[in-house]
């Protein structure tokens, strides 16, 4: 069972790593006036998230009270 926690979070540090790359590159290319192309900053953030959804399930169950 440990295994398997420590792959999800694992792959919630990835899409969170993702996700802030995103947002720096953003930042760093609007800073600089280059072109801005929110496509993929879109993707990059659904990515992301998609890499992220076992523990976003997990929370939003234990707010509602479910069981896991």
């Amino acid at each position: 069972m440990g295994e398997t926690w420590m792959g999800i979070w694992i792959f919630t540090l990835i899409g969170l790593f993702i996700i802030a790359v995103a947002i720096y590159d953003y930042f760093d290319r609007k800073k600089s006036n280059q072109e801005i192309k929110l496509w993929k900053y879109l993707l990059a953030s659904m990515i992301g998230l998609v890499l992220m959804f076992p523990v976003l399930t997990g929370i939003v169950l234990r707010f509602l009270g479910l069981p896991l």
